[in-house]
């Protein structure tokens, strides 16, 4: 089933919310003391990589992957999205 353009206005606009300085938690991202692996879409027409790239500089233990993908590199290209997340499991997984 397509999406109705109402739906896609309202997920535009929570996704969006995220970048305003009033809900920004950007500034609490230096305070994670875990490994994190970030996958962005390249395409992404809603955050662009350049958050991504932002959230990796704020992230101490933290890696960027860029995949050829908009939105949702998970769904739109699965086995690159795998590809890209597996070393991150190996190394958590055994240390």
């Amino acid at each position: 089933m397509k999406a109705l353009p109402q739906a896609i206005q309202t997920n535009a606009m929570i996704w969006k919310s995220f970048l305003d300085s009033k809900v920004n938690l950007s500034e609490k991202l230096s305070s994670l003391k875990i490994p994190v692996q970030l996958v962005w879409g390249k395409y992404d027409p809603v955050i662009p990589v350049s958050i991504g790239k932002k959230f990796r500089k704020c992230i101490q233990d933290s890696d960027l992957q860029v995949l050829p993908t908009g939105h949702l590199p998970f769904a739109e290209d699965p086995r690159s999205f795998w590809k890209s997340i597996e070393p991150f499991f190996l190394k958590i997984i055994s240390p």
